[in-house]
Formats: C-alpha cells, structure tokens, sequence
C-alpha cells in the first residue's frame, strides 16, 4: 500500500522569504506542494509580486523541473476588509488577508505554511495570527494548522539558500516607481542592508 503523500499550501508572495520557503518544501519528495497569493487594493505591488511569481514558476520548472498548482486569489478591489475585535487589531492588514484566504481555501490533508523569518516583525503578534487562524477552521468545521518553518531562519540563509538569478527575480518593494525597486520604501532598505551584509560575509568566508 502507497503512503498518502503529506500535503502543504504555501503562502506565496513571489518575495525571498516566501519563495525560500516554498523552494524548501517543494524540493522535498515526499511532500505534495501548492501554493496561493492574494491580489487586493490593501496588498502592496501586486502587479510585481504577479510578475515575479510568473517568473520564478518558469525559472524552477526550466532548471529543476519543479512543478505545482498555484492559486492567485483576487478579492473585490472595491471591498476594504477590516476586522473590529481587538485580539487583532494589532496585526497588518495583509496578515489578516493572507491568513483569511490561507484558511478558506486549505484543503482538509494539508498543512498551511507562512514565510515569515527571525527578523519580521509579526513574532510579538504570532499568538493573534494563530488565533485567527484558528478561529476560522473551527468556523469551517477543519482542522488544519498553520506552520512557520523559517522562524530561527535569518536573511543570510535566505540568500544563502537561492542562486543569484533566483534572487533577481523575487520581488520586495512596497512602492515601485514605473516597475522598478524605490531602494526608498523600509522593505527596500532592508534587503539593500541585508544584502549588503550577506556579501559581506562571503567575502570573509
């Protein structure tokens, strides 16, 4: 009798850390991967994180000959979303969403998995995350949980773990200028920073 494959749904922005993580899991064979973005007015540089995943979908089936289903879901621009309970005031918006679209799609034998990483700052809010989360599959009669596999990881085992060209074509900026990186908005000056650092580092190593 075969092993029923254990299946996992990524979060997928088509960023470093989300594609790291998604790159991880699907280079495991005895895992059956998918993944899923939001597109929504209240989620930054949707043209581009579009394009990116496009890209890196092309790049990893062409070199590795990887494949996977993957889902953009495209909520109403005309709707805003909001959540008034206060358990969950503090987290972003595009936490909310990301987690509220995870959930409603998650199949029953499949584990959720989200990128974030030693540095983000959605750690001190984890608990609300995992609340909501939570809450929802209860309300949807499921029982799926929600993993965060590159919790102890650092932006150097980030770029470590991805070739240059896999690095060139994720996306990062919040406010692009005609298509192009600001190296302005705070996410830009992060990865320049850690980028900067991680060069570094080879260069003594």
């Amino acid at each position: 009798m075969k092993t029923k494959k254990r299946s996992v749904l990524v979060a997928w922005s088509g960023g470093l850390d989300s594609t790291f993580v998604l790159l991880y899991h699907l280079r495991q064979k005895d895992l059956k991967v998918a993944s899923y973005a939001v597109i929504h007015s209240q989620v930054v540089a949707n043209e581009e994180h579009q394009e990116a995943r496009f890209a890196i979908q092309r790049y990893l089936k062409k070199k590795e000959g990887l494949k996977w289903v993957h889902r953009d879901i495209v909520l109403g621009e005309e709707e805003s979303f909001g959540i008034e309970d206060t358990n969950y005031q503090y987290l972003s918006m595009q936490a909310i969403l990301w987690t509220m679209v995870g959930s409603l799609i998650l199949e029953p034998d499949q584990d959720l998995m989200f990128g974030y990483i030693q540095k983000d700052r959605i750690w001190h809010k984890i608990g609300s995350l995992i609340r909501l989360f939570r809450a929802l599959q209860e309300a949807q009669g499921k029982k799926g949980i929600v993993v965060f596999p590159a919790e102890w990881w650092t932006k150097t085992d980030i770029f470590s773990g991805l070739d240059e060209e896999l690095i060139s074509l994720c996306w990062h900026c919040e406010y692009p200028i005609k298509g192009w990186a600001c190296h302005t908005c705070e996410k830009c000056k992060d990865i320049d920073k850690e980028f900067k650092a991680y060069v570094e580092y080879c260069q003594r190593t």
